[in-house]
């Protein structure tokens, strides 16, 4: 016979659950025997073992306050809010984030950093990062480790396996990136810096005296006059696109390959296992759907509402013809 579980209702519209009493159906002995190796942890959440499974810890909410629980002890004061915590791989060492009167503070293995007003951490919370102000500079701390100082720095950003890590930053009134603590060529403005899906390609737009460039990479592409839409990644990362402007008409750049020139183009999208690619474009006030660098045949209008089915065999968008609304809806 199953064990049922008795919930009680959430509190303050947080996740925090007071979990009732367990209850056993069956009556037997061997499932009474089970039931003492179970445990109920009330106004707690986010269990987590260490790696080697020696050290377990969790949230808990106290007096509308939040502390750290590990190997049944109290770790940690009492916190506004705690954002995340994380075991080093070995499981030595343990780390948390917490906010108290809307600044954030990291505390690792009980020393607790300054309070800052922004941290970034990566996705396996194995790698924190934060800015600290002096005197009129700013330096970057990532995992203990101080950079230089900057006039600015912005962009925290990491990858998303979390082996690489980017920033801007200003010097002199010129920015460039710092990846993974190497500058790259100084720039009058650094703009939208990206990770591909698996961390293991990077780009982004820069600004050279009013003109514009696209860097994947470390490769730079040529001078246009705008991009009007920053590098974007294929799902499955084998292709990247943006769009550029030239002399009042608008590309699309697809792995370096250039398309013809379009009084505009917009809404560039990928399917989603990312081997097809599509947007619109205006060719003298008529619209015109481009897949896979195949046009469509011209309509008065397009709406910006094409879509891929998930299986990526069906394509759609709707249309307008006149005064007539229809949908295009294509299957391959």
């Amino acid at each position: 016979m199953p064990v049922w579980f008795s919930f009680g209702s959430f509190e303050d519209n947080s996740s925090w659950i007071n979990v009732g009493i367990v209850a056993n159906t069956s009556g037997s002995e061997n499932s009474s025997s089970s039931l003492q190796k179970e445990e109920i942890i009330e106004n707690a959440a986010y269990p987590t073992y260490s790696p080697d499974g020696t050290s377990f810890a969790y949230m808990k909410k106290i007096d509308e306050k939040y502390v750290i629980i590990r190997d049944g002890n109290i770790s940690s004061q009492k916190y506004d809010n705690i954002i995340g915590f994380s075991y080093s791989i070995d499981g030595k060492s343990f780390m948390y984030a917490a906010e108290i009167n809307g600044r954030k503070i990291i505390v690792k293995d009980g020393v607790e950093s300054p309070y800052y007003d922004s941290i970034s951490f990566s996705d396996d919370w194995k790698s924190y990062a934060y800015m600290k102000k002096i005197d009129d500079k700013f330096i970057l701390i990532k995992d203990g480790v101080e950079s230089q100082k900057y006039d600015t720095i912005d962009n925290i950003t990491y990858s998303s396996d979390g082996k690489s890590f980017v920033y801007t930053a200003t010097v002199n009134g010129k920015e460039f990136v710092v990846k993974d603590g190497v500058e790259s060529q100084k720039y009058d403005r650094i703009l939208s810096p990206v990770y591909s899906p698996d961390g293991k390609s990077f780009a982004y737009s820069a600004m050279i005296n009013s003109e514009y460039v696209v860097i994947k990479d470390g490769i730079q592409s040529p001078k246009y006059n705008g991009i009007s839409w920053y590098p974007t990644y294929s799902s499955d990362n084998k292709s990247f696109a943006y769009i550029a402007i030239i002399d009042d008409k608008y590309i699309v750049v697809k792995d370096w390959v250039e398309s013809q020139k379009y009084d505009s183009v917009n809404n560039l999208t990928y399917s989603p296992d990312g081997k097809s690619f599509a947007y619109v474009v205006e060719i003298n006030g008529k619209y015109i759907v481009v897949k896979d660098w195949v046009e469509s045949q011209k309509y008065d209008d397009i709406y910006r509402d094409f879509t891929y089915s998930p299986d990526n065999q069906g394509f759609a968008y709707t249309v307008k013809i006149g005064e007539k609304t229809m949908i295009v809806k294509r299957n391959y």
